[in-house]
């Protein structure tokens, strides 16, 4: 019975080794504070957006970029072209950045607040400019 036990013990634990030995890392790198033009890209939305300059706000999309506004996992907008979204984002007030700007890749997050409400704001920066926006409104003021 030892013996049987013993050997048993014995198989587990080379199992054991065997699975750390070939066990691969996995990518668990944390996100980090973002690029410096990530951030100049959102900061100039932002101030054109208080501007209420369109084609400043314009300016800091794709041309063909997407805007989607969500409240409860719900899209309540999609907005689609840099024109278009310009047109809507210039009657927004008050817009402010409340954390750091994070980013993984070419994805970025930042708290925002602004007249009407505040959430997270997610953005997806391409060769300078943004490619697509989501804004998940957390709540209305």
């Amino acid at each position: 019975m030892w013996m049987t036990l013993l050997g048993a013990l014995l198989l587990l634990a080379l199992g054991f080794a065997a699975g750390a030995l070939t066990m691969q890392a996995v990518d668990t790198e944390p996100l980090g504070l973002a690029d410096e033009s990530v951030v100049a890209v959102i900061e100039d939305n932002i101030a054109a957006t208080n501007a209420g300059d369109e084609a400043a706000i314009a300016a800091t999309f794709s041309p063909d970029a997407e805007l989607f506004i969500i409240k409860d996992g719900v899209e309540l907008a999609d907005f689609e072209f840099a024109k278009v979204i310009a047109r809507e984002m210039s009657g927004w007030t008050d817009l402010t950045l409340t954390s750091e700007v994070v980013q993984r890749g070419e994805y970025a997050s930042v708290t925002y607040s602004e007249a009407e409400s505040a959430g997270v704001m997610v953005v997806e920066v391409l060769g300078n400019k943004i490619d697509n926006m989501w804004i998940f409104i957390d709540e209305y003021q």
